[in-house]
């Protein structure tokens, strides 16, 4: 009985080796500037099935665990100089825009080196998004806006915008939700009456809200104009 809780110990221990030392390869990654290509991870872990077999087989064996554990420590430390450009050439690792290394460095950990990319794509990608197309090039500005409290927060910016300070990209923000909203509020709230609730049931303020949290646009043009506008009504539950 000893033996086998000896055994469950060393081998668990060995699994937690392995798993320290992958949360530190991601953070490296991350600390560089850098982003994992989860499917091209995937893909390349495919690709080589018994290598991948023969690795945890190696580590249920006490004794041999530590000695697999240790080459590849070493092996990592040796091509670390080079690895992670051998890695953004093919294409398992890419650079991090600002707004994710921003985030990242808020608590600079391996966790979050794996977690922080999925998390600031899915904000993008709900968000609002001004685009501005001029000859020297193209900015977008991804922003959210909080209904309850109508507080802008801007999450990322590119193109030349960039370069613009914290306060001119706030009062862009601004002023082109203000004149999109005042551009489509009504036609958004006769829509939103036609779909289900009564307008004697909602207020109008509590059917704007309704509105904001529903509503997602893109490529909003700093004139407030929209060029491609994409709505979601969403019916609500019957009361």
């Amino acid at each position: 009985m000893e033996l086998i809780l000896i055994y469950i110990i060393l081998v668990a221990l060995g699994f937690g080796i392995e798993l320290k030392m992958e949360l530190q390869v991601f953070k490296d990654i991350a600390d560089a500037g850098y982003k994992p290509n989860f499917e091209v991870l995937a893909n390349i872990s495919k690709t080589f099935p018994e290598q991948k077999k023969n690795a945890f087989l190696s580590l249920l064996i006490p004794g041999v665990n530590f000695a697999y554990l240790a080459d590849r420590a070493k092996k990592y430390q040796e091509q670390k100089p080079y690895l992670f450009d051998s890695l953004y050439v093919m294409d398992v690792i890419s650079e991090m825009n600002d707004y994710e290394k921003r985030e990242y460095e808020k608590k600079p950990t391996g966790l979050r080196a794996i977690s922080v990319p999925i998390i600031c794509q899915n904000k993008l990608d709900h968000a609002f998004v001004i685009e501005k197309k001029e000859p020297f090039g193209t900015s977008k500005i991804y922003y959210e806006r909080n209904s309850q409290t109508d507080q802008y927060t801007i999450l990322f910016v590119e193109g030349p915008a960039k370069h613009l300070s914290e306060s001119e990209l706030m009062d862009i923000v601004k002023q082109s939700h203000e004149h999109l909203s005042d551009l489509v509020t009504k036609a958004i709230l006769e829509a939103v009456l036609s779909q289900g609730p009564k307008k004697d049931d909602f207020s109008e303020r509590e059917m704007l809200e309704f509105f904001y949290k529903n509503l997602e646009a893109e490529k909003v043009s700093r004139s407030g104009e929209s060029d491609v506008l994409k709505r979601t009504l969403k019916k609500p539950e019957d009361k």
